[in-house]
């Protein structure tokens, strides 16, 4: 009589997953019967024929008189205070990257932000100056136009003055 599994049992041998077995199952590249209730089974033969060097049977096995608290201290646990510490420095990695990331975001924002102070510290200067060309503008308005009523006032003066004269002085000078 030849060794069968169930579909969870198989996964268990091969270490792929039930869907896994059961698609190849439902494909028929692993051949099975039924039992008595209508489950499938695998043959022993037929996982090895199929998976080959994934089937592994000592996966089955459990270990005898030890609970999985007794297996921490044993073998299975220094496989797992391995595993913890890989993700101890996994996780110490990536605080440190995370918070050079973020130093390097501080920096750049603390740029940005004197760069926006420059850049406001330029328009409020150039701002000013502009208010004082602007009083410049004006300032050179108001003495073109003081100079012009002067000129007009003389040229005023020098007209009534050249009415005021008599005909033949005009003539002769």
């Amino acid at each position: 009589m030849t060794t069968k599994y169930s579909i969870s049992k198989a996964a268990k041998i091969t270490d792929k997953s039930r869907a896994t077995v059961r698609k190849h199952l439902d494909v028929g590249d692993v051949s099975f019967t039924k039992n008595k209730q209508g489950h499938r089974e695998i043959d022993a033969s037929e996982l090895v024929r199929y998976f080959g060097d994934e089937c592994d049977f000592s996966r089955l096995e459990k270990p005898k008189g030890k609970s999985e608290t007794n297996r921490i201290g044993g073998v299975g646990g220094d496989d797992l205070r391995a595993q913890l510490k890989a993700i101890e420095e996994e996780r110490e990695r990536e605080r440190r990257q995370f918070q050079d990331q973020l130093d390097y975001l501080r920096k750049i924002l603390d740029d940005n932000r004197e760069e926006h102070k420059s850049s406001l510290r330029l328009l409020e200067d150039h701002s000013n100056k502009a208010n004082g060309w602007k009083e410049a503008i004006a300032q050179m308005k108001k003495e073109l136009t003081s100079q012009h009523e002067q000129e007009i006032n003389q040229l005023k003066r020098a007209l009534r003055s050249e009415r005021d004269k008599g005909f033949w002085k005009r003539v002769f000078r």
